[in-house]
């Protein structure tokens, strides 16, 4: 079931009245049959193995509750975090590295069947779930789950299984000990955050797909003009769709009386790479700073400028590889490293320079938003494209700009009309993503006449459905 679909959203409203009206003993045991029906919806074998993991870490943290050693302890979290890692690679990693030679028609392709059938969707997302369960037991900043459903729903919470974001157990289990019942403020605001995130996917984000999928498939194909837009959309579109996703998650959690953390807070008007990061999908930077960057800092603390450039390095890359091992995304954590690490260094340097010039540092700002925006959208190109060398090629189209627009291109259908409705999308959406962030303007739109307000809803409902692409694409993170 994909977020976008009419079949998803008929699901959603089913078990939204569900919840809402049996008792709240019965809530836990509804919350968790919707997760693994939805997660089944994908795949059964999927279900069967996340249920054994989820299953295994739960009577694992019981254990390092129990022990009374902190030897054990060691054993015992160390045992179950491999545990979670062995299943990620396996699953995961394993089909993409093993060679793929092709098979007689009349025999399977095993590979493509362990990565396709077997695989859960969205396995880093709960395997990352899981593992900061387990570290946090161990480190004592969480009790164990008093019972198996309560963890299972934090485990397995159906908005966030297949995309994120990435909540700790130890942050949803208290919301769902508490069994409240949703009221119909969190379910009006939960319906508007669904819709925005619906607008983001359909209008924004698949509308400038198709500028971006035609360029980047044959960028050998398109001129340097047509190169350089596509490089811009995809940030776009990858903001677009990630965020949205996010928003649509969010929603739904509201449905059920649950505060879900946010992912993004405007990361392309940040100052630094740092910052980006910082406001980029930042339930991952946050578990990796957590449970990778800090941890190693903290090991390396004696070894001064070098300790800190290899923990930034590893945390970067550690992003990489958790999109996958392909050879773009290897050189897209590498450059991220690049820039984070000459980032750091050179931050002292920076600020002595710019103290010493206030009539030029009154402008740094505007220019280091603009610096960051375009080394984050050279970085994407790695991201996007299929491999290095596609990156390569379209870069290559620019390097020859403008003499390569004098050659014979490939058309991009729809280029103009669909230019124009995305980038009216994208000024809707960031409009959007100012008034929630002005508690003041939200509360006076909530104080106008009913008649005022309904009208703004339905009439973005229709640009939704007038202006939306609906190619049943899913999200690009739901890959992940």
């Amino acid at each position: 079931m994909n977020f976008q679909s009419l079949t998803f959203l008929g699901f959603l409203a089913l078990m939204a009245c569900i919840y809402a009206s049996v008792p709240a003993r019965a809530r836990p045991l509804v919350m968790l049959v919707a997760s693994l029906i939805f997660y089944a919806s994908w795949s059964v074998p999927a279900t069967a193995l996340c249920l054994i993991m989820v299953t295994l870490v739960y009577v694992v943290a019981m254990q390092i509750g129990s022990a009374t050693s902190e030897r054990a302890k060691g054993r015992l979290a160390a045992t179950g975090v491999l545990l979670v890692l062995a299943s990620l690679f396996a699953f995961k990693y394993v089909p993409s590295l093993l060679p793929r030679a092709p098979a007689p028609p009349s025999t399977p392709d095993l590979i493509a069947l362990w990565s396709g059938v077997i695989a859960p969707l969205g396995i880093s997302y709960y395997s990352f779930k899981l593992i900061s369960y387990l570290l946090d037991v161990y480190w004592e900043k969480t009790r164990p789950a008093p019972d198996f459903i309560t963890f299972a729903n934090a485990a397995l919470f159906f908005p966030q299984i297949v995309c994120g974001p990435i909540q700790k157990p130890a942050e949803l289990m208290p919301q769902l000990y508490a069994r409240s019942q949703p009221s119909i403020q969190d379910a009006v605001a939960g319906a508007q955050r669904i819709a925005f995130g619906l607008f983001k996917k359909l209008v924004v984000a698949e509308r400038l797909s198709l500028v971006v999928d035609p360029i980047f498939s044959q960028p050998a194909k398109h001129t340097g003009g047509q190169a350089v837009i596509a490089c811009y959309f995809f940030a776009l579109q990858l903001y677009a769709d990630f965020s949205g996703l996010t928003d649509i998650a969010n929603g739904v959690a509201m449905l059920f009386g649950i505060k879900a953390p946010e992912n993004f807070d405007n990361p392309y008007f940040a100052k630094n790479i740092q910052e980006f990061w910082r406001k980029w999908h930042m339930t991952l930077t946050s578990w990796l700073t957590t449970y990778v960057f800090l941890p190693l800092r903290s090991l390396l603390r004696n070894t001064g400028t070098l300790g800190l450039v290899v923990a930034l390095i590893v945390n970067m890359m550690a992003i990489a590889v958790w999109h996958g091992v392909k050879d773009s995304y290897i050189l897209f954590g590498a450059i991220n490293a690049l820039y984070v690490v000459m980032s750091a260094l050179t931050l002292n340097a920076r600020n002595r320079f710019f103290s010493a010039r206030p009539s030029v540092a009154r402008w740094r700002d505007v220019w280091a938003r603009l610096a960051t925006f375009h080394l984050v959208v050279v970085a994407f190109v790695f991201f996007r494209a299929s491999s290095v060398s596609s990156a390569l090629q379209l870069f290559g189209q620019i390097a020859h700009w403008p003499e390569s627009d004098t050659l014979r291109d490939a058309a991009v259908p729809g280029l103009t009309v669909n230019s124009i409705l995305a980038l009216f999308g994208v000024v809707v959406m960031e409009a959007g993503h100012y008034l929630r962030s002005h508690n003041t303007t939200v509360q006076r739109f909530s104080a106008q006449p009913t008649w005022l307000r309904w009208g703004v809803s339905y009439a973005f409902l229709l640009a939704i459905v007038l202006l939306g692409v609906f190619t049943k694409q899913q999200f690009i993170y739901a890959q992940f």
